[in-house]
């Protein structure tokens, strides 16, 4: 019964207590207390509930504790202590001497262990050990028992409780609850010449004030690596860039990244390339289209030398005069204006040829024998010979274009001659369809009697204006 109230009243001191942990360290591995304690010489071996209903506690005054971290789970500690009793009879047993003095050397067993970290705000723990104690002035040895807690109150500085149970060897003597409560500071015994709280020979700065994060080494920039791995150690950077910066996240450090601020390849130092051509964008005159060096990354995409921006006829090699556009027929003539680009023209024909000085007056002649029923557009049987003539001529220069004026005298009605001139001229133009010229070849136009070449007053002169016109165009 004894050792079940011991251990419920010491638990008792814990409800409410979240699990973390304060305790010395391996860095701190010493601890002083200062405190006060109680004693209850109490029936003990009532029941329980009177057991805590007739609990007497006296005494009160200091004691003092030294204590040494061994492991994550474990710690020794040494305590003495002093007590003012008073004189009188408890159950079955007799105190005849205010002065009690006790010294204890006890084993501290941490809860959870290495799983709560060791400078986290509460530390429970149970302990047992074996003391001395001098009670009505005779030494009895004892064995204690019980549990306790440390809580942080600031860095290195705690407050403890504790309460064991008692078991003296003196057969006149009796077990009691021992309950105590204090301070206790940590502290370390090895050098810390920076004073950063790393003892020296686990500080790999020992003479720089660090964080313990880094084992004792300053971070200037507060990347999160330390001064003496960092190779830019005033500027915030990442591990894996052993901390120098990269801004655009394409590892490159910003030191050696021609383009910090748009993320690229390592080929181009950094810088991207949209086209893919291989050539850094900032040095692409044509980001956006792949191109080659030799024009900054502007593209030749038919390989004249010219670039496509600056290439008229960017997909058919030409030459440079013609702004990149070829002249197959060597006439003087881009074939993209040339209306014959196989044949060699002149310019006013638009690279067409022209017909000869013998066609041209063939063509003068033909036209002048052109003739036509009276005030109609049939044209005579003897006409028919002379413009066959002109198809022989057609056909040579399957691009030339005829156009056909039909003109009167100014004999009659206006409009009727107007009319007259126009029919007579799609006579004509018909009567070459149905020799096999191409009717886009061919325009017919009236003239009426606007476009006279002699003077309507004579007989002669209303002859010659009475006319069809030939001319050749492109």
């Amino acid at each position: 019964m004894k050792k079940y109230l011991a251990i419920f009243l010491v638990l008792g001191m814990s409800i409410g207590i979240s699990i973390k942990s304060y305790s010395q360290t391996k860095d701190n591995p010493w601890a002083l207390g200062l405190g006060i304690h109680w004693a209850s010489f109490s029936n003990i071996n009532l029941k329980l509930n009177d057991q805590f209903k007739d609990m007497k506690f006296q005494g009160g005054p200091i004691e003092a504790s030294v204590s040494r971290y061994l492991t994550p789970f474990f710690n020794m500690q040494l305590t003495g202590g002093y007590l003012s009793l008073a004189r009188g009879e408890y159950a079955n047993y007799s105190i005849t001497s205010k002065n009690y003095w006790y010294l204890d050397l006890d084993g501290q067993i941490k809860f959870l262990g290495g799983a709560i970290k060791e400078d986290a705000l509460i530390t429970p723990y149970f302990y047992f050990g074996f003391g001395d104690q001098k009670m009505n002035k005779v030494n009895d040895l004892k064995a204690q028992a019980g549990l306790g807690v440390d809580i942080k109150i600031a860095d290195n500085l705690s407050l403890y409780a504790r309460a064991d149970y008692v078991f003296t060897t003196n057969t006149e003597g009796i077990d009691y609850i021992h309950p105590h409560a204090g301070f206790k500071y940590r502290f370390s015994c090895k050098n810390d010449m920076d004073k950063d709280g790393i003892v020296d020979e686990e500080d790999r700065c020992p003479e720089i004030f660090g964080l313990a994060s880094l084992k004792g080494c300053p971070d200037r920039d507060g990347d999160g690596i330390a001064d003496i791995d960092d190779k830019c150690p005033d500027v915030k950077g990442i591990v894996a860039l052993q901390g120098c910066p990269d801004r655009d996240g394409d590892g490159i450090t910003d030191a050696e990244d021609r383009c910090p601020e748009a993320a690229g390849s390592k080929a181009l130092n950094g810088c991207p390339d949209r086209d893919k051509d291989g050539i850094a964008d900032m040095d692409d005159n044509c980001p956006d289209v792949a191109g080659i060096a030799k024009f900054k990354g502007c593209p030749d995409t038919d390989g004249d030398g010219i670039t496509d921006k600056e290439d008229a006829c960017p997909t058919v090699a030409g030459l440079l005069a013609f702004k990149g556009c070829p002249d197959t027929d060597g006439d003087g003539i881009a074939d993209k204006d040339d209306k014959c680009p196989l044949v060699p023209g002149t310019i006013a024909n638009h690279g067409c040829p022209d017909v000869t000085p013998v066609e041209k007056e063939q063509i003068t002649k033909i036209a002048k024998a052109i003739y036509f029923a009276t005030s109609k557009d049939i044209i005579k049987k003897e006409s028919e010979t002379p413009l066959n003539e002109l198809i022989p001529i057609l056909m040579k220069y399957p691009q030339m274009k005829l156009k056909i004026e039909g003109n009167t005298d100014n004999v009659g009605n206006d409009d009727f001659n107007l009319k007259l001139s126009q029919d007579r001229a799609n006579a004509v133009k018909k009567y070459l369809e149905s020799k096999g010229i191409a009717a886009e070849r061919l325009s017919a136009i009236g003239n009426g009697e606007n476009k006279p070449l002699a003077d309507n007053k004579t007989e002669k002169g209303r002859a010659e204006n009475r006319r069809v016109d030939l001319t050749t165009e492109y």
